[in-house]
């Protein structure tokens, strides 16, 4: 099982583990699977499985899923409970009567909730905490335990009770997820060493790294290559997390403000910013007073800008029903919003989905899922050949007609580009860190519409294992 990760150990020593794990959603997804602790070979039960927990008898799992671009609370597999706003980490409660989840979030709001195992009634949401990296269930003291990353680069584990009573149970440096608790109260925990690099290129110019502090990921690129949007992502870039933009010519980043960096506008004169999934910000580079634009029925977590700045396309859902992701539109002041596309479609994380002449709209249909490009103009989806599996888009090349694809599960990363009509591949580039120990791919490519700069953003995670006692 090359490449399978463990998700939980069950009291009968059963394993329950993720094979051919893939990001989708920024998140790592596999298929969840049995395995004896004894010779035999691993039983499928479910795909699209972030986390999962054995129900304390070892019979059967609960499971956290991303299927047709929503997250689910499954249990057994196939009974959906609850129908979280995020991808979430999941725990069993000690007497097997609860499942408890929370976004696995590291720098952005989230809740803890509560759903019974049996079904048949709502979720109840326990708290609200900025963010949740791990979660377990202390069998000693019948308490939800935490932790999460703080403002200052700590972290915190906090103990939760079902009555919604909370409690610090330690603070200290660095950055600690909760992974499990033995029945004697001795906790699990990782230290982790992670930090995510930006390589940029030029026009055949040897590439560098221009991460500003530990958790950079390129957010956009001017359309000349000068200027780079930069997200940190965890609280060593400030108050929570912030964004910045950069020259390429190596002078330092400026900071422009609090929250998530999505877009430049075309003279790179604005970001285009999230401040809430429910609210948009246009900020300018030069201290302007922000423009605040609100789309408070739709739950967004990404936007751009058109090519000509004067509209804002954005990725969202409705905060109510059962309707899927779809692309809708806003002037750039905001107010009147419209759907570009039908509902069940979406994109890759880190993409630029709209082609430079405003045409096309690349994406994800839910049901397949599949590649497909909308004509805006005639409304036509048409299924694009030539992109093979495991490969996303990065964006559309520089006359609209093509698409640059890469395999972001794979080391080299090798980029194509593929007329989205013909099928036929160009190769162009290749990426891969100096030193790959940690890295497991590179997860998003920005680049300017002639793809003279370019720059790649990868994760190198390390981490360090620990066993605590006397924590309560």
């Amino acid at each position: 099982m090359g490449g399978a990760a463990v998700l939980a150990v069950s009291t009968r020593e059963e394993l329950a583990v993720q094979l051919a794990p893939r990001t989708v959603a920024e998140r790592r997804v596999g298929t969840a699977a049995r395995v004896p602790s004894s010779r035999g070979g691993a039983r499928a039960l479910a795909t699209m499985v972030f986390s999962a927990d054995w129900h304390p008898d070892g019979s059967d799992l609960a499971v956290s899923t991303y299927n047709d671009q929503r997250a689910a609370i499954e249990f057994p597999s196939g009974k959906v409970l609850a129908r979280p706003d995020r991808i979430s980490l999941i725990r069993f409660s000690g007497d097997g009567r609860f499942v408890v989840y929370c976004g696995a979030q590291v720098d952005t709001p989230v809740t803890i909730n509560v759903v019974r195992a049996a079904g048949g009634e709502s979720p109840r949401t326990l708290a609200t905490t900025q963010g949740c990296s791990g979660l377990a269930w202390h069998p000693a003291l019948n308490e939800i335990w935490f932790s999460h990353d703080e403002v200052g680069g700590q972290s915190s584990f906090r103990a939760l009770r079902l009555d919604g009573n909370s409690r610090l149970v330690w603070r200290g440096p660095g950055r600690l997820r909760l992974q499990d608790i033995a029945s004697d109260g001795r906790v699990l925990m990782v230290s982790d060493r992670d930090r995510q690099i930006i390589m940029l290129g030029h026009s055949g110019a040897a590439e560098r790294d221009v991460a500003w502090l530990q958790f950079s990921v390129a957010a956009d690129i001017s359309a000349d290559g000068r200027v780079l949007l930069i997200n940190e992502r965890l609280a060593d870039g400030g108050r929570g997390a912030s964004y910045y933009i950069r020259r390429t010519d190596g002078s330092a980043a400026i900071r422009v403000g609090d929250g998530q960096g999505l877009a430049l506008s075309p003279d790179a004169s604005q970001v285009l910013a999230l401040a809430d999934p429910l609210q948009f910000q246009l900020v300018g580079v030069g201290g302007e007073p922000i423009t605040t634009l609100p789309h408070p029925d739709l739950f967004s977590l990404f936007a751009w800008f058109s090519p000509d700045g004067r509209t804002i396309f954005f990725n969202g859902r409705p905060r109510s029903g059962d309707a899927g992701w779809q692309f809708y539109s806003m002037p750039v002041g905001g107010k009147q919003i419209t759907p570009v596309t039908r509902a069940g479609f979406d994109h890759y994380a880190g993409q630029q989905p709209f082609s430079p002449d405003g045409r096309f709209i690349s994406g994800l249909a839910a049901t397949a899922p599949r590649n497909i490009i909308i004509d805006r103009i005639t409304g036509q989806e048409s299924p694009v050949v030539g992109i093979r599996p495991n490969e996303v888009v990065a964006r559309f090349t520089e006359d609209s007609r093509g698409l640059y694809v890469f395999n972001r599960e794979r080391l080299p990363a090798r980029v194509f580009r593929v007329d989205f009509q013909s099928g036929a591949r160009t190769f162009w580039k290749e990426f891969t860190p100096a030193e790959a120990a940690g890295v497991t791919g590179i997860e998003s490519i920005v680049m300017t519409p002639n793809a003279r700069t370019y720059a790649y953003n990868y994760a190198r995670r390390l981490a360090e294992l620990y066993v605590i006692a006397g924590l309560k």
